[in-house]
């Protein structure tokens, strides 16, 4: 006898009250009111095949009646046999005195209620038309706690650096990129390896040493810098679980570079969970992971024993130098009180200058979508997809990582979608936590407090419009939206509990990236357009927003069949108004545009083309200027924009490519 057959006897077994809905007299109620006619004819009489139709529709709504009765009553049945289920996997499962019993419990239900949702929706009268369904509220671990006030503000250099860094949203939080450099090696990553590249001498560029990262299926995500060290982010898959399914991880490795010809790795982290992202603060990684449970690898019929197997599976753990793997600690894994999710977000904490062979943890069943990271919290968001239509669509998880604490504060929650990839979308500032989504009725600001509990709101902005591009500075924030021509939003948030619109510019195009590059000064990257729409162009505004009721477009520069690449980590921030945008053609030509503000006007200053065709970073040392890309690098005269030197990944002698020459 199989699950479904089981189920069925169990149903008309058990011993269960119909609801009032479900009797004979309803049902019978119901027939008899159907409506008998739809339009009536003249002189009295009904056409015979507006009758015939009258008759069809009462009896499609006599149909649907009794169909509704029949499909409520199979849930009712169902729901009370699942609750039956529930407790019986659960003392069967898991045992009272497991410290994970209560994860166990959560992820079980959410599995069985997944199962029942199949099952709900494969009826006659689906789950989708009538909106019904189950919820349950799972108890928490841990309690909200008052935390001080932590800001972020804009990053920009506020004079002229020896050499670039990472362009990054909060000063004094680093984000990983494929490049980095100290003023005289250049770090590229890609895939498997890192190259470190000494560019003291631009004329005479040459590899000193290549890090392979840790043997297995794995992808470079970015890297750091840190001292001697680099640290190189990855994400990972291997063919290691039980049930024969592949396990996602993401990872760290630490490299010595004391000796550069010759990098040297000195520590090895993994992690349940696909990459999310990552940030260094004072020396100290955050690595966030989300950890999805495998449901989809225990779908037997034999509920039981998928349930068992499950059960021992849906805890993540972690891997030190490629040991053994160990379970997050109970302690450290929360339960949301209305979680409805099957995914872990897992933020790990790594000293790199002392790593340990037990780096603090902290999981929610919260899921993970993008973070956003301040000097002493993190915030990790994720949508909420599962069961029932009552718990909100998005959700936001706090955490202090400061004063020798980490540990979960509390969550909010919003209704919308995310429009990127980066969290420019977010920001904390005066201990205020504030994000901007698309919505139904047009783009929205919401305003939380350090508890993380709603305080201020703005919706209804651009209705039938999408966010492209979203800066938050101070207590204001500046939204672009756009359809066919590019509103610029300022917003006042100087009281967190009342935001206010207070101006807009209407233009072509839109802007997708927006950096202050002085006091009422801020510009934007993304496409150029006409009146009707965009017109395939590349363009820089420059943006007055001195006065955020009456902002300006000051100067624009444009280039006609290309874009600008508008990812943050592709402009470069000089200090003294000066600026890189990389910009690629249809005709597969691309180049780094340098600019200077000059007053009102924006001035490109130089122009410098990168290896094959394709942009991926500027890099600038002293005078030079370096192209970087996944072929290799060109290095420039700055001032003239002269090319001064060229070194190719795929030239002999460096390393690993063998004796393949490509010429350009």
């Amino acid at each position: 006898m199989d699950f479904e057959e089981k189920l069925k006897k169990e149903l008309t077994d058990a011993p269960v009250t119909l609801p009032d809905s479900l009797s004979k007299e309803n049902i019978a109620h119901m027939a008899q009111n159907a409506p008998q006619e739809i339009l009536p004819m003249k002189r009295g009489r009904r056409h015979p095949v507006l009758r015939d139709f009258a008759y069809a529709v009462a009896a499609l709504i006599l149909l649907i009646a009794l169909g509704t009765g029949i499909d409520v009553g199979y849930r009712f049945f169902y729901n009370q046999r699942l609750e039956r289920q529930v407790q019986t996997v659960a003392e069967k499962t898991v045992e009272p005195d497991d410290p994970y019993a209560s994860v166990r419990q959560a992820v079980l239900t959410q599995y069985l209620e997944s199962r029942a949702d199949q099952r709900r929706k494969s009826s006659f009268f689906a789950e989708d038309l009538f909106g019904w369904g189950i919820k349950y509220a799972v108890g928490g671990l841990g309690a909200a706690a008052d935390v001080d006030a932590e800001f972020g503000a804009a990053s920009d250099q506020n004079a002229a650096a020896a050499h670039s860094e990472t362009n990054v949203q909060v000063k004094g939080v680093d984000e990983a990129d494929i490049v980095k450099t100290d003023g005289r090696y250049i770090y590229y990553g890609s895939g498997t390896e890192i190259r470190v590249v000494d560019a003291s001498d631009p004329a005479r560029m040459r590899q000193t040493g290549l890090i392979r990262l840790p043997a297995g299926n794995v992808s470079l995500e970015g890297l750091y810098l840190t001292g001697k060290r680099v640290v190189a982010v990855f994400s990972g898959l291997t063919q290691e679980r039980e049930d024969g399914g592949a396990e996602i991880f993401t990872g760290c490795a630490i490299y010595d570079l004391t000796d550069p010809a010759a990098p040297k790795e000195v520590y090895q982290y993994s992690v349940d969970g696909s990459f999310t992202d990552s940030r260094v603060v004072d020396n100290r990684l955050l690595l966030v992971s989300g950890f999805s449970v495998p449901y989809y690898a225990y779908n037997e019929e034999d509920v039981a024993e998928a349930c068992e197997a499950l059960s021992g599976a849906c805890i993540p753990g972690y891997r030190v130098n490629g040991g053994e793997k160990t379970q997050l600690p109970a302690e450290d894994i929360v339960l949301p009180r209305d979680g409805d999710c099957d995914t872990f977000a897992i933020a790990t904490l790594i000293d790199l200058s002392a790593p340990s062979d037990t780096p603090e943890t902290v999981s929610v069943l919260a899921g993970a979508s993008k973070i956003w990271c301040g000097r002493e919290n993190l915030y990790i968001t994720a949508y909420s997809y599962w069961h029932g239509t009552d718990s909100p669509d998005y959700t936001i998880e706090k955490f202090r990582f400061a004063d020798g604490v980490f540990q979960r504060v509390g969550e909010g929650a919003a209704d919308g979608w995310e429009f990127s990839e980066n969290s420019y979308n977010m920001d904390e500032y005066n201990g205020y936590f504030r994000i901007a989504m698309n919505a139904s009725d047009g783009a929205a600001v919401y305003v939380f407090n350090e508890k993380m509990e709603r305080v201020g709101y703005l919706g209804g902005i651009a209705p039938g419009e999408q966010i492209y591009g979203v800066r938050f500075d101070g207590d204001r924030a500046y939204l672009v939206t756009f359809y066919q021509t590019d509103p610029l939003f300022t917003i006042d948030l100087s009281d967190p509990k009342e935001p206010k619109l207070l101006g807009d510019l209407e233009i072509p195009g839109y802007s997708a990236y927006l950096h202050p590059v002085a006091d009422g000064l801020m510009v934007g990257v993304g496409a150029d357009g006409t009146q009707d729409g965009l017109n395939g162009g590349a363009k820089v505004s420059l943006y007055d927003v001195s006065d955020p009721e009456n902002p300006v477009e000051l100067d624009v520069w444009t280039r006609p069949n290309a874009w600008a690449d508008s990812d943050p980590h592709a402009f470069v921030s000089l200090g003294n108004g000066m600026f890189s945008v990389n910009v690629d053609t249809y005709d597969q030509d691309a180049f780094i545009a340098l600019f200077r503000v000059e007053g009102n006007t924006l001035r490109q200053i130089g122009q410098y083309a990168f290896l094959s065709g394709r942009s991926q970073r500027a890099v600038f040392i002293e005078q030079t200027v370096f192209a970087v890309n996944d072929m290799g690098l060109l290095a420039y005269d700055g001032a003239t924009a002269e090319r001064v030197g060229r070194f190719s990944f795929y030239e002999s002698g460096n390393y690993g490519y063998g004796d393949d020459v490509i010429d350009y």
